[in-house]
C-alpha cells in the first residue's frame, strides 16, 4: 500500500507564484477500499482544483 501526497510550491517573485500538486495513490483490495478510494479521490480532486485556482502568472 502506497499513499503519497506531495505539494510543491515556488515563488519567483512577489507577484509570481506557482503551485503544483502531484499525487500517487494505490489502495489494497480491501472490502472497504472502494468507499475509501472514492472519498480520497474526491478530496484530491477538490485540492487539485483549489491549487490550480491559486496559480498566478
Amino acid at each position: 500500500m502506497k499513499n503519497s501526497l506531495r505539494i510543491a510550491y515556488g515563488s519567483a517573485s512577489e507577484l509570481e507564484t506557482q503551485v503544483h500538486l502531484s499525487y500517487e495513490l494505490e489502495l489494497l483490495d480491501l472490502n472497504t477500499s472502494g468507499q475509501i478510494k472514492d472519498d480520497l479521490d474526491h478530496v484530491l480532486k477538490l485540492l487539485n482544483r483549489t491549487l490550480h485556482s491559486l496559480k498566478v502568472y
